[in-house]
């Protein structure tokens, strides 16, 4: 049945299209680049836990007062994965990858002489609004 309505299909694709992903392609933004990340359709699930585990690694950390630091960004969105506090630092662990050093840490802080209620052993870390750019080293060297 014709409608009158033709279709414009192209087998032909550009270097950006989905089916030829680029992975950290930088974007010139003015004399700065940005870093950009493409995942890909086939390991989308893979590249999501592994960005989740970079980010939880880079942003949770334990003091020298066995203190465990918690992003606030993750306070904000504890009800995506955890009921409470308690729960949420449970959640962090359980994603942890086993033979880290952050994991032991964290242990160490949950298994401590001076058992201390979850609030008292959890630091919220404020939220930080700045925006930081990637240089290349090229640009770096003439600055």
């Amino acid at each position: 049945m014709d409608c009158g309505i033709q279709s414009q299909t192209s087998h032909s694709h550009s270097p950006e299209a989905i089916g030829h992903p680029q992975q950290h392609k930088p974007q010139p933004i003015g004399y700065t680049f940005l870093q950009l990340k493409v995942y890909t359709p086939d390991e989308v699930v893979h590249e999501l836990e592994k960005a989740k585990v970079e980010y939880l690694e880079a942003s949770v950390g334990v003091t020298a007062k066995k203190k465990i630091l918690v992003p606030k960004l993750l306070r904000w969105h504890m009800q995506d994965f955890a009921d409470d506090l308690e729960s949420l630092i449970e959640w962090i662990y359980s994603q942890l990858s086993s033979s880290g050093l952050l994991k032991r840490r964290v242990m160490e802080c949950l298994k401590g002489e001076a058992k201390l209620p979850i609030q008292k052993m959890v630091e919220i870390v404020p939220y930080e609004y700045e925006f930081r750019y990637l240089l290349p080293e090229i640009v770096r060297a003439k600055a």
